[in-house]
């Protein structure tokens, strides 16, 4: 494939660095990418999420677009985008309102896919702060 994968290990700076030349940079709020984190309702208990994609896209103006990738019958993946989730700063508010939007995305298709994140739902269930 044509891209390129970034480890992230102190410094976020490689993201900015791709974004900056319109690339673009998959992360998951499951990740470590920051130290700030949200705690929000999930299936009826919390989840904690990584604030990191966020403050990436509130940061560098890029596009913050949910994917999902969800196994088909016969074994191959499709791939599901949403549209943009707004970051429209990085005060507490409206990044909770924009990580609120992610986590209803996720619980909807924790509902309707449970086998693909039975790992995450066992480790946030065993540990709510993960």
């Amino acid at each position: 494939l044509p891209v390129q994968f970034i480890y992230i290990g102190e410094s976020i700076r490689p993201a900015f660095r791709a974004l900056k030349q319109n690339g673009v940079v998959l992360d998951s709020f499951d990740g470590f990418m920051g130290t700030r984190k949200i705690e929000l309702p999930f299936l009826q208990r919390r989840l904690t999420l990584s604030l990191g994609p966020l403050l990436i896209a509130a940061k560098s103006g890029a596009a913050l677009v949910p994917a999902f990738a969800v196994r088909q019958q016969d074994n191959r993946h499709r791939i599901a985008l949403h549209p943009e989730i707004a970051v429209p700063g990085e005060d507490e508010a409206p990044l909770r309102d924009s990580a609120t939007q992610y986590a209803h995305l996720l619980e909807d298709y924790v509902r309707k896919y449970p086998s693909h994140y039975g790992r995450i739902v066992y480790d946030r269930f065993r540990d709510p702060r993960r």
